[in-house]
């Protein structure tokens, strides 16, 4: 999960599958980039594929090379009326991402927003 740290930066702060030393050097702006957008917009956005099309997006390059990804899937967090961070799921086969996995992680993303509007 990527969340803010300063400014429009955002940084892992938490990860797994990846080494520390390649979470730690990760960043997003905010709006810049498939994370960076879905983290500027609120919307969820999906590469089906990263062999078609994405090549100027530095975050999605810099995991083909390191990691081998084909797909990945970006779901912003919300509470208390903001966005507090961007959840990414990798994977190393395109299109793996099926509309059932992707409506059970927005799901999750609608229960965060769920419990913020309660705390309030």
């Amino acid at each position: 999960m990527f969340g803010p740290v300063a400014g429009n930066e955002l940084r892992a702060q938490f990860a797994s599958g990846i080494s520390e030393e390649l979470a730690e050097r990760l960043a997003i702006q905010s709006g810049q980039g498939t994370a960076g957008v879905a983290y500027a917009s609120a919307t969820p956005r999906l590469i089906v594929d990263v062999n078609e099309g994405v090549n100027g997006d530095p975050l999605v390059r810099e995991l083909m090379q390191r990691q081998q990804i084909r797909s990945a899937l970006f779901i912003p967090m919300e509470g208390e009326g903001r966005a507090w961070g961007v959840t990414a799921y990798f994977s190393r086969l395109p299109n793996n991402f099926p509309e059932l996995s992707m409506n059970s992680l927005t799901m999750l993303r609608a229960s965060w927003r769920w419990r913020s509007a309660m705390r309030n």
